[in-house]
C-alpha cells in the first residue's frame, strides 16, 4: 500500500497570487502580485529593504515615516496563474483603493498603480474595497486552499464581463 500523504505546505509556499501587506503604524499598506512563492517575494522584499534600494514601497515608507510592517498579517486576495490577469487584478485593487492618478500615501506604499484602467472601472471601486476590507479584516492568515476556493458573489460576476469591456488595449 502507497501512502498518498502530501506534506503540509506552509502559507507563504503559495504561488500566483496578488497579496496585501498592511503596515503596523498606519492605515497604509501594499499591495502587490507575484507568479513566484510568496515567501521568495516576501525574502526580496525584506533583501531590498535591508539593502536600502530605491524605487522599494515598502521602504521607503518604513524608511520616511520610522514605520514597522506587519508581514505576518500578509493576506492573499486573488490566486491566479495567467501574468497578466494577476496584473489587472493586482490594478483593480490598487485603483480601489486609491482612484486619483497620483498615489495617496496615507493609503498605499506602492511607488506606481500598477496597469492604467479603463474609466468605467471606478464603478467597482466600492465594491472591491468591500472584498479587499474583509478579506483583509480576518486576524489569521488564510490558507492557499481557501482562497482558491473562495466564490464571488452573483451580484460581482458583472466584474468579469466589465473585463472585456472597459480594459485598455
Amino acid at each position: 500500500m502507497v501512502c498518498k500523504l502530501r506534506p503540509k505546505r506552509e502559507v507563504d509556499d503559495q504561488k500566483n497570487v496578488v497579496y496585501h501587506i498592511p503596515c503596523n503604524s498606519c492605515m497604509s499598506c501594499y499591495i502587490g502580485e507575484t507568479g513566484n512563492k510568496f515567501s521568495a517575494r516576501k525574502y526580496q522584499h525584506e533583501y531590498d529593504i535591508r539593502t536600502q534600494k530605491k524605487k522599494n514601497g515598502i521602504g521607503d515608507h518604513m524608511r520616511s515615516k520610522k514605520h514597522k510592517i506587519n508581514w505576518t498579517n500578509r493576506t492573499f486576495l486573488a490566486v491566479e496563474k495567467d501574468w497578466k490577469l494577476r496584473r489587472i487584478k493586482e490594478s483593480i485593487f490598487l485603483n480601489s483603493l486609491n482612484p486619483s492618478t497620483e498615489i495617496d500615501a496615507s493609503k498605499l506604499m506602492n511607488p506606481e498603480k500598477g496597469m492604467e484602467m479603463a474609466e468605467c472601472w471606478k464603478e467597482f471601486n466600492p465594491i472591491v474595497r468591500d472584498l479587499l476590507k474583509k478579506a483583509t479584516s480576518k486576524s489569521t492568515p488564510k490558507s492557499p486552499k481557501k482562497v482558491q476556493k473562495q466564490k464571488l458573489p452573483e451580484k460581482y460576476k458583472m466584474t468579469y464581463v466589465m473585463y472585456y469591456v472597459c480594459l485598455p488595449l
